[in-house]
């Protein structure tokens, strides 16, 4: 028959999804992208799609976040890599951009943090240079360079009290770091 009333099996699918009741109890199915097709899901899809949903972007999911990690790492890199570049050029402004980016792509950096510190001492911004070598230190509590560097800064500000214990600090820190004769 022309209307799909026969009582032969192949007509009979389209009447449930053509059916009001039948397609609210039936979310559509969804492709492995997650996107809706417009098809009603059957009931074994239905049970079935919990436990295959979660394996199937975890798979992907798995490796991207060490790429991801990976990718980030080799960014913050890099631009700590230019910014130090500048700074050896005494380009103390064009190193500003790139250091900032560093830190905030890898907030652990903390020689990103130092150079970061130095460029802004060098354009006179020394609040913003205290608290890039601050944060230096309290990444690597021995990094010499930015406790002078935070020395250097407070006599800037005029407080030399402080910053003559800044500049013990760095002294004893780099003793730790120096080679000892035999």
């Amino acid at each position: 028959m022309i209307d799909g009333s026969s009582p032969s099996g192949p007509p009979a699918a389209p009447p449930p999804a053509a059916s009001p009741a039948a397609s609210p109890a039936a979310p559509p199915a969804a492709s492995p992208a997650g996107l809706p097709t417009g098809l009603p899901a059957a009931p074994s899809a239905l049970a079935s799609a919990p436990t295959a949903s979660p394996a199937s972007p975890a798979s992907p999911a798995a490796p991207a976040a060490p790429a991801h990690a990976t990718a980030v790492g080799a960014t913050a890199e890099a631009l700590t890599d230019r910014g130090i570049q500048l700074c050896r050029k005494a380009r103390w402004r064009a190193a500003v951009e790139p250091l900032q980016q560093a830190v905030e792509a890898d907030p652990t950096n903390a020689t990103a943090f130092y150079h970061l510190g130095d460029a802004y001492n060098h354009t006179d911004a020394l609040a913003a240079a205290l608290e890039a070598f601050e944060s230096a230190t309290r990444l690597e509590p021995d990094h010499w360079r930015a406790l002078k560097g935070i020395g250097i800064v407070l006599d800037r500000m005029h407080r030399p009290h402080e910053a003559a214990a800044a500049y013990q600090r760095a002294r004893e820190a780099q003793a730790k770091t120096a080679p000892r004769p035999s």
